[in-house]
């Protein structure tokens, strides 16, 4: 099975070759006449090996979380298992275990697995082997798991009440010691209280979504969210909210938005200790693509560009270097990108809309492709000017 699985998709890499960038590599590949397309990147290194996930989205979705395995610094990929009733989620690695953590569907119960080999995964049918929440109503996306102070966190987000999209979640962090049992509910503390949104807020902001837990250089914790806005802010308005000690979350507007390009889609902020600045793969507005597509009013339709971002404070935000660009935003999208820092390299996974053998992406937002990508050096890039 694992030779014929190699096989293909060796063959699948020789037919995308020519469509696909120099320097990317194909995980996997939906063309859109499945109706099926690929969400929620995730990547993790582990005992010397890669292991990435993406979801399944749209009107034939499996309601399914994919895991692949590469034991070649990720020049190739096969698939080890499929996750049904598993969403939205991130895969880590803890005490010499793989986990995945997310959702059990759209707007469903938090759930985690734990796996030893990334092929064989536990079920989370009840409160004891991995459903953290008896009821439903979560939203997520696959964002950072972060160990700090002795817990592992991870951020989500609660719908209230359980209609529309995005106007009614309410963010939330939930964090387990490192030295407990990670499937057992229990072992699980929730923040409180859950803060509403307010589009009052802030003009042309609706909803924020997928935060990021972020711990600052002044041990602040915070859970640092995309804003859906329109293009007044030029896409880059950012929501911290504040985490203390005892679980209690603050939100002030007039202190706590922060100008982040790229913010209005998903994006993962992470700490570079070597380098004590933190890192994001972001998408900001390219200019020329926005003066020549005025009917696209929201910032989070411009995702044709990928760029790493760097900042030393979290509200200064500076380009270190375009990774790729489509001057096309209707049926391109580089987007949703997960990543983590291997040495002196960030390898990254990408929720990607590009061009296939089948007519391209559904759109910039349906994508058609998961894709690797290894930016070597990235220090030397942020610092060497």
């Amino acid at each position: 099975m694992v030779r014929w699985c190699l096989a293909f998709l060796g063959l699948l890499c020789c037919i995308f070759a020519s469509l696909v960038p120099e320097g990317f590599v194909v995980i996997d590949h939906y063309p859109k006449e499945t109706q099926r397309y690929i969400g929620s990147p995730s990547i993790v290194s582990f005992e010397g090996q890669l292991f990435a996930s993406h979801d399944d989205f749209g009107p034939k979705a499996t309601i399914s979380t994919f895991v692949f395995r590469s034991q070649d610094d990720g020049r190739t990929w096969e698939p080890t298992a499929t996750l049904k009733g598993q969403w939205w989620s991130t895969i880590f690695a803890h005490k010499k275990n793989l986990y995945i953590m997310g959702t059990s569907r759209e707007y469903g119960s938090i759930v985690i697995r734990r796996s030893s080999n990334g092929i064989d995964w536990t079920l989370p049918i009840n409160s004891t082997e991995g459903l953290i929440t008896p009821h439903s109503n979560y939203h997520t996306a696959p964002v950072p798991v972060v160990m700090h102070d002795r817990r592992i966190w991870r951020c989500f987000e609660h719908r209230v009440p359980g209609t529309e999209w995005a106007v009614n979640l309410r963010p939330i962090a939930i964090s387990a010691s490192v030295d407990s049992d990670l499937l057992q509910a229990s072992s699980w503390r929730f923040t409180s209280p859950e803060i509403h949104f307010n589009p009052r807020w802030m003009n042309g902001t609706d909803a924020w979504l997928e935060g990021n837990f972020v711990v600052g250089s002044d041990g602040q914790m915070m859970d640092i969210l995309r804003v859906d806005q329109d293009l007044q802010y030029d896409g880059e308005m950012a929501f911290a909210v504040h985490i203390s000690k005892d679980d209690v979350t603050t939100f002030d507007v007039s202190k706590d938005a922060i100008r982040l390009p790229g913010a209005a889609t998903k994006f993962s902020i992470k700490f570079d200790p070597t380098s004590q600045h933190y890192f994001t793969l972001s998408n900001p507005i390219d200019p020329s693509t926005r003066s020549l597509h005025p009917n696209l009013t929201m910032a989070s339709h411009f995702r044709n560009q990928l760029v790493l971002m760097v900042s030393s404070n979290l509200r200064e935000w500076k380009s270190v270097k375009t990774i790729i660009f489509n001057p096309d935003p209707y049926y391109h999208g580089y987007q949703y990108t997960d990543w983590i820092i291997q040495g002196d390299d960030i390898l990254c996974v990408i929720r990607v809309a590009s061009e296939d053998k089948e007519g391209g992406a559904d759109s910039y937002h349906n994508a058609n492709y998961l894709w690797f990508h290894l930016i070597r050096n990235f220090r030397d890039l942020t610092f060497s000017t």
